[in-house]
């Protein structure tokens, strides 16, 4: 790949395809897949045309989602906006009506839509989770790379220096962190900082 980028250096080519690796990890094979990424709308008249089993079939579709990020839930969640007319209530749909409401049901397209939800603080479990999110948050120039069964890494962002020591480091060193007994423990090759609750 270098001979076709002559003007980058290693460290921000490394950093590019650090990026394309996360976006290949998200949308790839065992990723989310981009053909579940649309937006689609119904017009109110599909909409109210639907029965309840075609409206069943449209939610069982929608896988619900839970991404926790930093201290944030974010639910992505199936939104209909329903509105009927005084007219569709009080009178029933002729045999047109109905074969043009199957016809726009087949090209009919639904509205998804991400709520944000603070999660809740009281009753705060100090689990590792916690513990990660809290440096997260107390370190905006910190995200996290990967995490195994005892360790969380953390890389840095682009140009910065650490933020526990306030040097800079090779550019394959990351920020360690481990969770030990109610306390968080993150180190780089200088300096091992204790978070506590």
């Amino acid at each position: 790949m270098k001979p076709f980028l002559p003007r980058i250096t290693d460290a921000n080519l490394r950093k590019k395809t650090q990026r394309a690796w996360k976006i290949l990890k998200l949308f790839g094979e065992e990723g989310v897949d981009i053909a579940k990424i649309k937006q689609v709308t119904y017009s109110a008249s599909s909409i109210s045309g639907l029965t309840n089993a075609q409206i069943q079939n449209i939610i069982d579709h929608v896988t619900l989602k839970t991404v926790t990020n930093l201290s944030r839930l974010i639910y992505i969640s199936l939104k209909i906006k329903v509105n009927t007319l005084a007219k569709s209530l009080t009178s029933g749909p002729n045999a047109s009506e109905t074969q043009t409401r199957k016809q726009g049901l087949d090209s009919a397209k639904v509205s998804t839509s991400a709520n944000v939800l603070s999660a809740p603080q009281s009753n705060t479990t100090y689990d590792r989770a916690y513990f990660r999110n809290k440096i997260l948050d107390q370190y905006p120039a910190l995200y996290r790379e990967f995490s195994s069964e005892n360790f969380d890494y953390y890389g840095i962002t682009d140009e910065r220096l650490c933020p526990l020591c306030e040097l800079e480091h090779g550019d394959e060193e990351s920020i360690e962190g481990t969770y030990k007994a109610k306390s968080y423990f993150i180190k780089c090759e200088q300096r091992e900082i204790e978070t506590v609750a």
